[in-house]
């Protein structure tokens, strides 16, 4: 009998999360379309989508959270999440290491502040939580920061794109894009179904199959079709007139956003070739000759030690947050490990602070105060990546600090 409601709930339980994520579908619409509002209901807007979206997955995790124990060399962490998420940290902290994983009973959401003490009681160097916004169930250790799994980058277009390409930061991207000029590389835009399924069949899904391996999270065929290309439409990359790569993109009012992108059989010639800059850059002029003042470069995962991250950056683009719903990961240590703490350092995982976004810094504890000159070349890469600053967690306290002698509670 137990056996038979255990399933019945199940079943039942599965049933609700699947309208819960149509219902963080809506929201996300909302999010995108919202932009073609004015700006004081596109703000009501916003809130709402987010408000309902945050519920819904408050409610999907309700009412327990799955745990597992990644153990390696030197240290252990305990992930209290979803599966993606685990594996997501696992690569963050412990790279190519080797790590055992082990799953631990499940654990009520209510009871989850006392669950997380005892984990760091009996086992665990580090606790990560990864939880709705919305969680009032909010555990607490003497290290403890917040912030978000995934951020956007917005980049402010100028009235001259060109000034974009100023700068030593760039030379890079700059010097890519000037050979691919030469090179026969332009681009077009097209509303074709006919490319649109050379796009995702032989640009799309070789590129994030390849780029991202067992985390690879691919959108359905429909799911991008109807949600973004029929409302948008698909930047193709050519070569002589051939697509090389491509991106879907849409156009709401004074933003222009790229949603997915690909490469052709993710082929490693056109990667060196430095296609990424030249798709970047022709939305850029895509964007500029519709009249955007914005171009969101989309989402990257939270922390700066990211290729994608500080690519985007390299642009100009500033941290916002993303328009779309996701949970906030909260980092919980008593007695942080000098290596764990490096590594964490190392990373540079966002923090989010009153609705701002720092990078988080995690010194070594003693007496003495972080360094004033190590603190100002941190503060300025912060804001060099589009970051408010750096946040600095000690056991107790978190300072937010955007220059060397400035540091706030």
């Amino acid at each position: 009998m137990k056996i038979l409601v255990r399933w019945i709930a199940t079943r039942i339980k599965i049933g609700i999360n699947f309208l819960l994520d149509r219902v963080m579908d809506l929201s996300l619409f909302l999010l995108t379309w919202s932009r073609t509002l004015p700006g004081l209901i596109q703000r009501g807007v916003n809130t709402t989508a987010y408000f309902i979206g945050d519920s819904a997955w408050l409610l999907r995790d309700f009412p327990r959270l799955n745990a597992y124990q990644l153990k390696g060399d030197q240290w252990t962490v305990i992930f209290a999440g979803s599966q993606v998420g685990c594996l997501e940290v696992q690569h963050l902290l412990f790279g190519s290491q080797e790590v055992s994983q082990q799953m631990l009973p499940r654990g009520w959401l209510w009871k989850l502040p006392e669950q997380c003490a005892s984990w760091l009681d009996a086992r665990a160097d580090l606790v990560v939580c990864e939880i709705s916004r919305f969680c009032v169930w909010k555990p607490s250790a003497a290290y403890a920061f917040t912030g978000p799994d995934w951020v956007a980058q917005l980049l402010e277009i100028p009235a001259s794109p060109d000034d974009l390409l100023v700068g030593r930061r760039i030379h890079g991207p700059r010097r890519r894009i000037r050979q691919g000029e030469k090179n026969g590389f332009s681009y077009r835009f097209t509303r074709s179904k006919e490319d649109f399924n050379y796009y995702y069949e032989h640009m799309y899904l070789p590129f994030v199959e390849t780029k991202h391996g067992v985390k690879a999270l691919t959108s359905p065929y429909n799911d991008l079709y109807n949600r973004w290309f029929k409302l948008g439409g698909l930047l193709l990359v050519t070569r002589y007139n051939q697509p090389v790569a491509g991106s879907l993109v849409i156009h709401t009012k004074d933003v222009c956003q790229g949603i997915e992108m690909g490469v052709l059989h993710n082929d490693p010639e056109l990667l060196q070739a430095g296609i990424n800059s030249i798709l970047v850059w022709s939305t850029i002029l895509w964007s500029h000759q519709k009249g955007a003042k914005q171009l969101d470069l989309g989402a990257t995962h939270a922390w700066c030690e990211n290729g994608s991250f500080d690519f985007k950056a390299q642009w100009g683009a500033r941290v916002v947050r993303r328009a779309k719903i996701t949970p906030n990961w909260t980092f919980l240590s008593r007695r942080l490990p000098d290596p764990l703490r490096e590594r964490l350092n190392q990373i540079g995982k966002i923090s989010e602070l009153g609705g701002k976004f720092y990078c988080t810094y995690l010194p070594a504890e003693g007496p003495q105060n972080p360094d004033e000159l190590s603190l100002n070349d941190r503060v300025q890469d912060a804001l060099m990546h589009g970051l408010a600053g750096i946040a600095l967690v000690q056991p107790g306290s978190i300072k937010t600090v955007t220059a060397a002698s400035e540091q706030e509670a």
